[in-house]
């Protein structure tokens, strides 16, 4: 099966980009229109060449949910490709709004992934919670797919909605690991699975951001995912800080010990506060030091930080003396903010992007 190239115009400026290694780019343009459905969505991809420091970028293929072998169909309001997780494999596309049968809004995966070195990408695999395999059910509003993250044969879904008992909007992540044809689901993680940090709660949202990453939260050259909860209460001095928010690290099946949680007040810097919603965005960064050559960092987003002026912080490196700041010019900062200083309703934090996965 070959997906299609084509002279399509280019995308609409509304844009989420992520970066693969072999040199490609994948573009979600979620409010393109496909034929007569409006705001049907797309994924632009290009191939990138580098000619002595000069980047050019070439339109390699438009791919929507009508094209040929692509699950699905092309439907109003699905913004397929806002949420995009690059890879040496292809890219991993979340489509939250994806209505299942009659069920609104639950939620599908597209992966899109090439068989050869050719730079176009020729297969796609699709998953929803009434797929085989994949736990659960597919229903009104879960929004399964409103996040992605994948590293190596691991991949992360997050579904930030999922009632959980009488928990609701409670939230989930979905597991798959790629097997030597095709990736397979592996099970669901919810704060109750044992080695997960967190316990259910109506609002939570775990699952809201995803990051998959090695040596995140261990050091020992294991996976590790990262589920953002941006809705989770923190108590501070007996006061709850409602949606305060949390970032939850594990590892997958069988679930190493030395996962954890990372929030503020105790791990990172700065007081949690109502409606931070601390882990609403997370993306990866690559860190290398004398002691640990090979590990990640995942950058949290705080959108709602100091009325919503926004911050980025980080989960630590090892557990030194300044394991979480992030460099800057050369110099150690706790977190990261707009370079005009807290400005009300900047929402700092609110998109980052990071580049592929091994």
């Amino acid at each position: 099966m070959q997906l299609p190239e084509t002279d399509s115009a280019p995308p609409s400026p509304l844009l989420r980009t992520s970066l693969e290694p072999a040199s490609t780019c994948g573009v979600g343009a979620p409010l393109d229109n496909v034929g007569s459905a409006n705001d049907a969505g797309s994924v632009v991809h290009y191939s990138i060449t580098n000619s002595g420091g000069n980047l050019a970028f070439n339109q390699v293929q438009t791919i929507t949910q009508n094209s040929p072998g692509v699950p699905g169909s092309a439907e109003t309001s699905d913004q397929f490709g806002a949420v995009l997780s690059g890879t040496s494999r292809g890219v991993l596309i979340g489509d939250q709004l994806e209505d299942v049968g009659s069920t609104k809004d639950a939620g599908s995966i597209t992966l899109l992934a090439s068989t050869d070195d050719d730079v176009a990408l020729d297969q796609a695999f699709g998953w929803s919670q009434a797929s085989p395999g994949v736990p659960g059910k597919a229903e009104t509003r879960d929004h399964f797919g409103a996040a992605a993250g994948f590293f190596g044969e691991h991949l992360a879904v997050g579904v930030p909605d999922e009632d959980v008992g009488a928990s609701s909007n409670a939230g989930m992540v979905q597991l798959f690991r790629w097997s030597s044809t095709t990736p397979l689901p592996t099970g669901e993680v919810k704060q109750y699975t044992p080695g997960v940090p967190g316990v259910v709660e109506t609002g939570d949202r775990f699952g809201a951001a995803v990051a998959v990453g090695r040596n995140v939260g261990c050091f020992d050259g294991s996976i590790q995912v990262v589920a953002g909860v941006p809705g989770e209460d923190i108590t501070v001095s007996g006061t709850a800080r409602v949606d305060a928010g949390t970032v939850a690290i594990f590892t997958p099946p069988p679930y190493d010990p030395c996962a954890g949680s990372v929030d503020q007040g105790t791990v990172l810097a700065n007081t949690p506060e109502t409606g931070d919603r601390l882990g609403a965005t997370l993306a990866l960064g690559r860190h290398a030091d004398d002691d640990d050559d090979a590990s990640d960092r995942a950058f949290i987003g705080v959108p709602g930080e100091d009325g919503a002026a926004g911050t980025v912080q980080s989960t630590p490196i090892g557990s030194g003396a300044n394991s979480t700041d992030i460099i800057i010019a050369g110099g150690f900062n706790a977190s990261v903010g707009y370079s005009r200083g807290d400005v009300a309703g900047t929402s700092y934090g609110a998109v980052i992007a990071s580049p592929a996965g091994e």
